[in-house]
């Protein structure tokens, strides 16, 4: 397994690198495919945020934790991640085993841009956008969607209905259910 530690405005010793790389290269033997695994290290006011994200072939996990020192944010992190498979395991196998699009590889490893700051031409108000991400869109069905959704710890997925070829998204509501926004171009 292929391990990135970076750190933004903090310090990580050796004893939590040695930590880091032990657990995951223990986690490494569980996936067939190459893996790459990238924690990030972020002191925020005190806090310590990691984020982890796991990349092995089609499948793209994701946690991040915050607590009050960085060995305990990665342990809940990693043991996120854990629960993540868990939760789907029975799910993941069927989907894998199924056929596969090649450019699917292309949707799992996002395109992120460097944020840009646009300007509106409204002299009432200006929005600014601080950042824009590009994605392929691989078209799938509703079941599809959520499990990728689950498996990213997003709150919501966009996806090509597979039936329409109409842009969706699914969205994890307050109640822990799910919704569906399903785009149309024609009004009805």
């Amino acid at each position: 397994m292929e391990i990135n530690i970076t750190s933004k405005r903090a310090y990580l010793n050796k004893v939590f690198k040695e930590r880091v790389n032990k657990k995951l290269d223990h986690l490494g033997a569980f996936f067939r495919e190459k893996t790459v695994a990238h924690v990030v290290a972020v002191d925020e006011n005190g806090h310590a945020t990691i984020e982890l994200t796991i990349k092995s072939g089609l499948l793209h996990l994701r946690a991040q934790k915050t607590t009050l020192n960085f060995i305990e944010s990665f342990d809940l992190a990693l043991g996120a991640i854990m629960q993540q498979l868990r939760k789907n395991k029975t799910k993941l196998e069927k989907s894998f085993k199924a056929k596969i699009n090649d450019d699917y590889d292309k949707f799992l490893q996002d395109e992120w841009e460097a944020g840009t700051e646009g300007e509106c031409q409204d002299s009432e108000a200006e929005y600014k956008i601080v950042k824009s991400k590009k994605f392929f869109v691989k078209p799938m069905n509703v079941q599809e969607a959520v499990l990728q959704m689950n498996l990213v710890a997003h709150e919501f997925f966009v996806f090509l209905d597979s039936e329409t070829n109409e842009p969706n998204i699914v969205y994890r509501r307050r109640d822990g259910a799910y919704g569906l926004i399903a785009a149309t171009a024609t009004l009805g």
